[in-house]
């Protein structure tokens, strides 16, 4: 490991694995810090939406387990709602496989890798950024941020952002029989939360099964999740399982724009808060925000001097101007879950409205007018 590099990549996630092949693509010298070592354990269903297709090509990597037609939706495990549709909406994957692949990748590209090296703290000295890690420090005039919720670049460099944090708890459990049971659909449960949702996702011979909750809201989550486990039928196969139950914090930028980019420095992926505040979705975000990144990154050793500005316009463009429309459906879904479940019952269309968006048809936008129209103007009479 040298001490000076022309960008310094910290973490290898999905964002930074892509950011770094980019880089290195294109003639730039690139370290990628990792502070695990591939391939880890990474509590997350493993689900990526459909619209990956429009920016990505997953199926080059060969890590699709499976693909998502349909939803089914409930509340406290009651009265399921289900529906298909007759095109794909997302595509379900490993984690330890497809991080490791990415990871590959940009090793192919050049990128020199370095794991089990925790990063420390990210400072400045002379125009330059000093990143100081466990292996020593090395420099460069950029770094990228890419290491994840609690990402020590943001904390050292861009501070004073706003965000809604998460609390999730995961676990993989072997069950043959439920994964196949499920094996073309996800199952999101509300109600065993005051602010957030169960799920039940497929994978081969498996499913990813969690539950996720407001940091702020948090009232006893692992009883909730035993509960949750218990009314879907999977409690006795968990407690067989020498899987772990997972806990894992989430951050999603939902409340105002963004502090993403300064000189030297700049976020994406979950470091960014870029997490949908309503499906808690990340995957997508983290390879469409390593690419715009990419894009800023080359154009400031082009030397265009707007290119960072640039980059956070394109950021709240594409990701958190649509995560504030997301954050008001959050709200009024989570406040009166048993309410929403009732509707999509009897109104198949806002169910496929979020199909629409997990295939990168539509937008938030629409579902914000459709729950307004739908939802807000009726709930005082279902309240009585």
């Amino acid at each position: 490991m040298n001490e000076m590099y022309d960008v310094v990549v910290v973490g290898l996630g999905p964002a930074g694995s892509v950011l770094s092949k980019i880089l290195a693509e294109n003639g730039l010298k690139v370290l990628a810090l990792e502070r695990k070592v591939h391939p880890r354990v990474k509590p997350c269903a493993g689900c990526i939406s459909q619209r990956i297709d429009q920016i990505f090509d997953l199926s080059a990597l060969d890590v699709v387990e499976g693909s998502i037609y349909g939803a089914t939706l409930s509340y406290l495990g009651k009265e399921p709602v289900t529906q298909y549709s007759t095109k794909t909406l997302a595509y379900m994957v490993r984690r330890e496989r497809f991080d490791q692949k990415l990871m590959q990748e940009a090793e192919s590209a050049g990128a020199e890798i370095v794991q089990n090296v925790p990063v420390k703290r990210v400072t400045r000295d002379n125009g330059l950024i000093e990143v100081h890690s466990a292996a020593g420090t090395v420099r460069a005039p950029m770094v990228a941020g890419a290491d994840g919720s609690l990402s020590v670049v943001r904390r050292c460099l861009m501070p004073n952002n706003e965000w809604w944090q998460y609390a999730t708890l995961e676990r993989r459990i072997d069950n043959g029989d439920v994964a196949l049971s499920i094996r073309d659909r996800v199952h999101i449960d509300l109600g065993w939360v005051t602010f957030g949702y169960g799920w039940i996702f497929p994978h081969a011979n498996a499913v990813s099964a969690g539950l996720a909750v407001l940091l702020e809201k948090k009232r006893t989550l692992r009883k909730c999740f035993s509960a949750f486990l218990r009314t879907m039928g999977l409690e006795s196969t968990a407690s067989q399982s020498n899987e772990k139950t997972l806990a894992h914090p989430i951050v999603s930028f939902a409340r105002s724009r963004p502090t993403v980019a300064v000189p030297g420095a700049i976020l994406l992926g979950d470091a960014a808060g870029l997490t949908d505040p309503l499906t808690g979705e990340g995957i997508y975000f983290a390879v469409y925000s390593a690419q715009l990144a990419a894009t800023a990154i080359l154009d400031v050793f082009r030397g265009k001097p707007d290119a960072l500005s640039q980059y956070e316009r394109r950021m709240d463009e594409e990701f958190y101007s649509e995560f504030r429309q997301a954050a008001w459906a959050t709200r009024w879904i989570y406040r009166f879950p048993k309410y929403f479940v009732h509707k999509v019952r009897r109104n198949p269309e806002i169910m496929d409205v979020f199909f629409r968006i997990l295939r990168g048809e539509e937008s938030y936008r629409r579902v914000s007018s459709e729950l307004k129209r739908h939802f807000l103007r009726r709930i005082w009479f279902w309240r009585r």
